[in-house]
């Protein structure tokens, strides 16, 4: 018996003076029911065929603690440095470590991923650890998995690929800045597959930080969230001991500074006493008294702002963070994707729900196109 999608007799009017007839529309889904199994299980076999193709993956986590002491070194210079004429606002203000709620930012960056596809790792298929960079090169040629995604799940993607052709990201880069980056397109899409296998999450609450990554080898997969977690520790101990050493040299400057009016309040002082010994009373002099006063202050100020960088110096050590592992990382022995059966059941559910939409799509058509042959007629 042959399908006949138009044939709509016997199918009641679901929609009458703007009301839908649920109970017309029940009737048409019974009639109609071979047009809706038949689309059911065209979506049941493509969800099969990505279910079986999909290659499978597996997810390992771990979960790290960044602890820091919770105390600024520069509250102990901000006295003296108001006193010495130096606002430290600004230094105060930036003395914390970097905040777990910019860790996401931080792995998302160019710097973190370029790192992560440069390090070699054990990949499935090869015999030495290679590089992800390297390995896009050697693969030139898809599974018949990929192209199967590539040609039902990111069909609208790859269709744009195929209009882009070779395209090739041009970046203009000034002689006078070196700073500027050029990446082509595809080590761009190679730093967005490792961003996109990456999952971090910060807990608002007790700020554990869950570092997650997703891989087709078990080992690989492991061995990728240990380095993710390292680098991560990594960058956040470099930026804070960066932040240290420019702190140390500002204040070193300062403290360079105080040393010169120290010398030349001295200077002064005894250039005074050696031209004026014999001729005037020391003690009764107000030009004596001043030049006294400005060598004390000076020595103070100087003797005790470097007493305090000193101090700052040791204890700023205690500010660069400590990560504590709280969930080690493990080698995962059951695989994380895909999940075939979940695949098949969503597959089924958009199989029905898309066949029902295309008997209102038959019935809308065959109205309108009764609605046109009357008008012709």
């Amino acid at each position: 018996m042959k399908l006949n999608f138009l044939d709509t007799s016997g199918v009641p009017v679901i929609v009458k003076d703007g009301r839908l007839n649920f109970l017309a529309l029940i009737k048409a889904v019974i009639i109609k029911k071979k047009v809706i199994g038949f689309v059911t299980i065209a979506f049941i076999l493509v969800g099969l065929l990505i279910a079986l193709c999909s290659p499978v993956t597996y997810r390992t986590s771990t979960v790290i603690l960044p602890q820091t002491s919770g105390s600024s070194g520069l509250g102990q210079l901000g006295g003296l440095a108001s006193i010495a004429g130096v606002n430290l606002g600004s230094f105060m203000e930036g003395g914390e470590a970097v905040s777990p709620e910019l860790y996401p930012d931080i792995i998302s960056s160019y710097p973190f991923l370029w790192e992560v596809a440069n390090t070699s790792f054990d990949f499935p298929g090869f015999d030495e650890p290679i590089s992800y960079y390297e390995k896009m090169r050697a693969d030139s040629v898809k599974s018949f998995g990929e192209l199967v995604v590539d040609y039902t799940v990111k069909l609208p993607w790859t269709i744009r690929d195929l209009f882009r052709g070779d395209e090739k990201l041009v970046t203009f880069v000034s002689e006078k800045d070196s700073s500027l980056i050029v990446v082509d397109i595809e080590t761009q899409r190679l730093l967005q597959q490792i961003e996109d296998n990456i999952s971090l999450r910060v807990n608002s609450q007790n700020r554990l930080v869950t570092i997650a990554f997703e891989e087709e080898g078990a080992l690989l997969s492991a061995q990728v969230t240990s380095y993710l977690a390292k680098l991560l520790e990594e960058f956040v101990i470099n930026y804070k001991n960066e932040q240290i050493k420019e702190n140390l040299n500002f204040f070193e400057n300062i403290l360079e500074d105080k040393k010169v009016e120290f010398q030349n309040a001295q200077k002064a002082l005894f250039a005074y006493r050696d031209r004026y010994r014999n001729r005037v009373p020391e003690r009764q002099n107000i030009e004596y008294q001043e030049l006294d006063d400005n060598y004390r202050f000076a020595m103070s100020s100087y003797q005790n702002l470097a007493q305090q960088v000193e101090q700052y110096r040791v204890s700023s050590q205690k500010e660069v963070p400590l990560f504590s592992v709280i969930e080690p990382v493990k080698i995962p022995v059951e695989k994380y994707a895909p999940k075939r059966l979940f695949i098949l059941i969503v597959s089924t559910i958009s199989g029905v729900f898309v066949g029902i939409v295309a008997v209102f799509g038959i019935l809308w058509f065959v109205k309108i196109k009764d609605e046109w042959n009357n008008l012709a007629g």
